[in-house]
């Protein structure tokens, strides 16, 4: 991935906190670079010496990130918050004007792609950050756009060699669109039935993604086929779960099931579809309706939200819930 672009528009707004309606939020530092530990500040030292070397974490990796970005429900401005006191980080930045934000995701080199969309066309831009971890500028890719629609219904997750897969929908139909970030050429998945695609993941070339939130499938992009009822059923997922992401490894998927006490985190094998076991547990009140997922950079860890707007996310030592009925979709 090119980390510049020689001919892409700035469409970078920083505004001051509380200069308007649409007033003040947004992105900033990954938790890549925090060396402040995200429970009591304590230190995690990560997995044991001798671990296999393709599962073993340093120490600065193992630790999840304090800060999530996200675009705000109503599409205005992306924000980043810090999970650790709920506060916003920064400034924002706000939606290019006429279009609204609706998708967010990391890119591999530590940036944020953002999706906007207007007029039936969705659009690509990338938030850079400096050394610091501040917001330097939000950048259109003018190269890099879509024709469909998109709403809070899409999808949206970028692969490590950076290409984007997008769900657009037409009449109620989706496709999947993967679009590369510089040369290459556009794929498109298409199928005559309608219903919601959510879920996508990345591992390789293959691409994971959840089908009328009950089927987990698997997708080759690297094949020549263009019909996603070519796409692999590995996995249904159980009764409250909606999504499901790839595991660290991509032998795994995680999934958040809620329940009338709570909810939990599982983990399945891709190989059979089999439960592997549970992550983490979080009890409450009310019932759990799961609305969003969102890994870490390494895949070791969860971030989960409800409908009722609460994010919870899975910590070495427990979990952490933040009130954030402002935020829909998530990249942590």
């Amino acid at each position: 991935m090119n980390g510049t672009d020689t001919d892409g528009r700035s469409i970078w707004k920083p505004m001051r906190r509380g200069s308007g309606p649409l007033a003040a939020a947004v992105i900033v530092a990954l938790g890549v670079a925090a060396s402040i530990d995200f429970v009591n500040g304590r230190r995690d030292d990560g997995p044991k010496q001798g671990a296999a070397k393709r599962t073993t974490l340093s120490a600065r990796e193992a630790r999840p990130p304090s800060l999530v970005a996200a675009v705000r429900r109503d599409g205005t401005a992306v924000v980043v918050r810090d999970l650790r006191t709920g506060a916003d980080a920064g400034v924002t930045v706000a939606a290019p004007a006429g279009a609204r934000f609706h998708q967010i995701a990391r890119e591999p080199g530590g940036g944020y792609l953002v999706s906007a969309y207007a007029a039936g066309e969705v659009t690509f831009h990338r938030l850079r950050l400096d050394s610091a971890g501040r917001p330097r500028d939000l950048t259109a890719l003018p190269r890099v756009r879509l024709r469909g629609e998109s709403s809070a219904a899409s999808d949206m997750a970028v692969a490590g060699d950076g290409r984007i897969a997008y769900v657009t929908y037409s009449r109620g139909r989706p496709r999947i669109e993967v679009l590369p970030v510089g040369n290459g050429v556009p794929r498109t998945w298409t199928t005559p039935a309608t219903g919601r695609i959510g879920g996508l993941s990345w591992s390789g070339d293959t691409l994971s993604y959840v089908w009328r939130q009950r089927s987990v499938r698997t997708l080759d992009t690297a094949s020549r086929e263009d019909d996603l009822r070519t796409g692999e059923a590995v996995l249904t997922l159980p009764t409250g779960a909606t999504e499901a992401l790839f595991g660290r490894n991509a032998q795994t998927f995680v999934t958040a099931v809620g329940s009338q006490t709570g909810l939990s985190v599982e983990e399945y094998t891709a190989a059979t579809g089999q439960r592997a076991g549970t992550r983490w547990q979080q009890r409450l009140d009310v019932r759990a309706r799961i609305d969003r997922l969102a890994r870490d950079r390494t895949g070791t860890h969860l971030l989960v939200g409800t409908a009722d707007g609460r994010l919870f996310a899975g910590l070495p030592g427990g979990t952490r819930e933040l009130a954030a009925p402002d935020l829909g979709d998530l990249a942590w």
